[in-house]
């Protein structure tokens, strides 16, 4: 009785042995799949920031493009060049750039001259 005892028991250590390990084996597996995941958090933590920094300066951008711009000085009001501009000063800036060869510029500068 002893013998067949022993047996028996070999026998299901047998059937029962491969099914134990190898769920332990998925176990460990399971364990490093739920863990994989907690270590991409501080990433996609640091990414929600960068993107919460880009839309505030979008909306600072849309903020500053939707206000008014400041009205015109009383010396722009009137034609005059601002304080600090002389029109000595813009006709030799125009003639600097047509000696340098910018059509573009200079056409603007003679027009802020006159």
């Amino acid at each position: 009785m002893g013998n067949t005892l022993k047996e028996r028991l070999g026998q299901q250590e047998k059937n029962f042995g491969a099914p134990v390990v190898s769920l332990g084996v998925k176990m460990d597996r399971m364990t490093s799949e739920f863990l994989a995941p907690s270590g991409s958090v501080p990433d996609l933590e640091a990414r929600l920031q960068r993107l919460e920094s880009k839309i505030d300066d979008m909306e600072s951008a849309l903020r500053i493009i939707q206000s008014p711009p400041p009205p015109p000085s009383a010396s722009e009001a009137l034609g005059r060049p601002p304080a600090g501009v002389s029109a000595a000063g813009l006709y030799q800036a125009a003639v600097r750039d047509q000696l340098g060869g910018n059509p573009d510029l200079v056409l603007q500068e003679f027009q802020d001259y006159l």
